[in-house]
């Protein structure tokens, strides 16, 4: 995908001489490092009314009334539509942590 939109794949060199962020069109995110704050910070922006979803996103909203976690952990076992909860709504709010 990187490829694709242009983006330059030697991220350790480009970090090292520039500000990465603010400079690579994708991001790379280390979910075994980071997926507990990306929950946490899903959770507080979802407590404090920070976030609206639209009805028409059925299955994120029944993954969200679903939803258990424990020590920052999403249990998966116990909802129903994981995969939306689990990647695509921590990752569009990454940015904003």
């Amino acid at each position: 995908m990187d490829l694709e939109i242009g983006d330059v794949l030697d991220w350790e060199v480009k970090a090292s001489h520039t500000k990465y962020e603010l400079n690579t069109k994708v991001l790379p995110i280390n979910f075994v490092k980071e997926h507990k704050q990306l929950l946490a910070n899903m959770k507080l922006m979802l407590s404090d009314g920070l976030l609206a979803i639209d009805k028409r996103f059925e299955k994120l909203v029944t993954s969200l009334n679903t939803a258990s976690d424990s020590e920052n952990s999403l249990q998966k076992q116990s909802m129903s539509n994981s995969d939306s909860l689990d990647s695509d709504l921590p990752l569009s709010l990454y940015e904003y942590s």
